[in-house]
């Protein structure tokens, strides 16, 4: 136990107890952020400088640091003192606040302790839940809710890109208001209202149901309101990724051929089929190809990958096919990865089992890099003609490389449900309520040689229902444009020093850490690097670094810190320009000039007058982001 906790840097003195020694060690194997863990130790280590020596005393010193850094001063962490919080009450609660108000934990732990009389951490739990869910803009009615509800649609809300969040906020409201607390009823509301804003008419889900006998036959093990609420998420899903014509083409289809709740995945899967067999030129046996193992959520991913593709390029990809269809497909990804080269100066890494950068994984080998496909290629060329503004793309991103690769991960979207239902296991996936997304990381960006970029797309992206993005783009065009927004700002550029590249770096994240006041853990702005063992070093999910202007980040992922931030704004900014300067106007501006000004004069003003921000609010704006700018002394 002392070889232990000194390996992690508790300074162990001879004389302490091993029932000491195993309740730190205890409280400290639990950690899940490095950055926590490190920090949890250095309270150790200032508890037995103040002569502490039990477990119960240096662990709750820990706390007291961690809670400091995330701005929790003392008389409130005394408030949590005098209530009888141990430390792994406290450390419950704080990873709570963490998850749920990312960037802002300090703040609602300050609510929590304002609440505490007593060491109830799930009352506790439940103020801070009740508390974000009324900052979000939900009414909750006089009286108790059930908690497992509450959180329920807190994790909802952090899943969901900021128009869909305002219908969920205003369909929860009605529904409260009328009496209604089931949480899968009113997940089930929220997903048609999401239904009907995508044009799909409340006549047409009606049809579409089916009695709770038929629910209760098909899904034996779980409540009615449960199984109807995740097909119509699953609905949902399916048609929110389509683009417009498609979807009215598929939702079309869907009432002639009579379909219901429970069967229309089949019915989509041969709409799509016949969607994919038009773009790609009439080939059912390529088609086949393409196709092969991939659900309906694929499927409806793929339609709007190709179709996003300019038509003359798609054409040309498909035209004048010969030989097996394996070989057709080889070909697209071929003459697609050369257009993206010749286009747009980036490297396609086509070789499978090798990955670009040997010393990144410590060997030259990796049976998880892939070859492009199809559907890969054509999601990479819409996400960088998204990026490229006046026939460019944004500095930076020139000479990137894009690695495709698989993961051994647990199989996702509808297959995972129905094995989950076929194993007798709860629904792991699309269970309403649960995280959408867990099928592994979907993409990364790293530094090559001479600070050029690699972008890493994961198969799972292009499995994925596209919840927090743009209606009709797919998660995984999302995803290579968030990579890329990641390349933009942090690395340096081509040919720089790495003094130079680091300084460049700090400067753009100090930049866009003044327009949503980020924060470190000494109030200084953030400019993404931080002293470690006596180096500089760039830190990532920091929990202690906090954002001040919440409202201005796009979504619960950006709020980790300002570089995810930077690069979830990227993604909103290029699919979704509306959202993203209704969101906040001088990131909107700072980024447009980042970006080689992707959008034109006219366009901004076009974008403002919509938002009726008008000429007046555009300069209000522009001299607030200068004024933020301004704060900003990274050398």
């Amino acid at each position: 136990h002392a070889n232990y906790l000194g390996a992690h840097g508790v300074q162990v003195p001879e004389a302490m107890p091993i029932a000491e020694m195993v309740g730190t060690r205890r409280y400290l194997q639990t950690f899940r952020s490095n950055y926590d863990l490190a920090d949890a130790v250095r309270g150790i280590n200032v508890g037995l400088g103040r002569g502490l020596v039990g477990a119960a005393p240096l662990t709750l010193e820990a706390e007291r640091l961690l809670y400091a850094e995330r701005g929790v001063t003392p008389p409130f962490f005394q408030r949590l003192e005098r209530a009888s919080l141990k430390a792994d009450d406290l450390k419950s609660l704080r990873g709570f606040t963490d998850r749920f108000a990312t960037g802002q934990s300090g703040r609602y732990l300050k609510v929590a302790a304002q609440a505490a009389t007593s060491a109830d951490v799930e009352g506790l739990r439940g103020t801070v839940t009740r508390q974000l869910l009324m900052d979000a803009g939900v009414v909750l009615p006089k009286g108790e809710h059930d908690p497992r509800m509450l959180v329920s649609l807190l994790r909802d809300m952090t899943s969901e890109d900021p128009r869909n969040l305002k219908t969920l906020v205003k369909t929860v409201n009605e529904a409260l208001r009328a009496g209604k607390t089931n949480y899968y009823e009113l997940d089930a509301l929220v997903n048609r209202r999401i239904l009907q804003d995508l044009g799909v008419s409340a006549r047409t889900l009606d049809k579409l149901e089916v009695p709770e006998a038929a629910l209760k036959a098909a899904h034996p093990t779980y409540p009615e309101a449960l199984a109807r609420a995740e097909q119509v998420r699953l609905l949902r899903d399916r048609l929110r990724v389509l683009p417009d014509a498609q979807r009215a083409e598929a939702v079309k289809a869907l009432g002639a051929q009579k379909a219901t709740l429970l069967d229309f995945d089949t019915h989509l899967g041969k709409v799509l089929d016949t969607q994919l067999g038009r773009l790609a030129g009439d080939r059912p046996a390529l088609v086949g190809e393409l196709t092969r193992g991939m659900t309906a959520q694929q499927k409806a991913n793929f339609v709007a990958d190709m179709t996003r593709l300019p038509a003359d390029v798609r054409t040309a990809a498909f035209a004048n096919l010969t030989g097996p269809a394996a070989d057709q497909h080889r070909t697209v990804v071929g003459r697609l990865a050369t257009a993206i080269e010749q286009r747009f100066g980036v490297a396609v890494h086509r070789e499978a089992g090798r990955y670009p950068i040997p010393h990144d994984w410590a060997r030259g080998q990796d049976a998880l890099v892939k070859d492009w496909s199809a559907q890969g290629t054509s999601q990479l060329y819409n996400a960088l003609q998204r990026m490229e503004a006046n026939g460019k793309l944004p500095q930076g991103l020139a000479g990137t490389t894009y690695v495709n690769m698989g993961e051994p991960t647990a199989p996702v979207g509808q297959a995972a449900v129905v094995e989950a239902r076929q194993a007798g296991k709860a629904i792991m996936y699309y269970k309403p309520g649960s995280s959408p997304y867990q099928g592994g990381t979907m993409g990364y960006r790293t530094a090559a040689a001479d600070n050029k970029d690699l972008i890493v797309l994961f198969d799972n992206a292009m499995r994925m229902p596209n919840a927090d993005e743009a209606v009709g783009v797919s998660m995984a065009e999302g995803t290579l444009v968030h990579e890329s927004g990641h390349a933009v700002q942090i690395g340096g550029r081509p040919g720089m020093s790495q003094a130079a590249a680091a300084a460049h770096e700090k400067r753009l994240v100090a930049e866009w850490s003044s327009l949503a006041d980020w924060r470190e853990k000494d109030g200084s702005l953030a400019d993404g690097y931080a002293s470690f063992a006596g180096a500089e070093r760039r830190y990532y999910k920091d929990p202690s670094v906090r954002v001040g202007a919440r409202a201005t980040v796009v979504s619960d992922y950006g709020a980790t810190d300002p570089v995810e931030d930077f690069a979830e704004f990227t993604r909103t900014f290029y699919n979704d320009p509306a959202s993203a300067m209704a969101i906040s106007p001088e990131k909107f501006l700072y980024m447009n000039q980042l970006m080689g000004d992707r959008y034109a004069p006219g366009e901004v003003q076009a974008l403002a007058s919509a938002l009726r921000l008008g000429s007046e609010g555009l300069q209000r704006a522009l001299a607030s982001m200068r004024a933020s700018l301004a704060q900003v002394q990274v050398a």
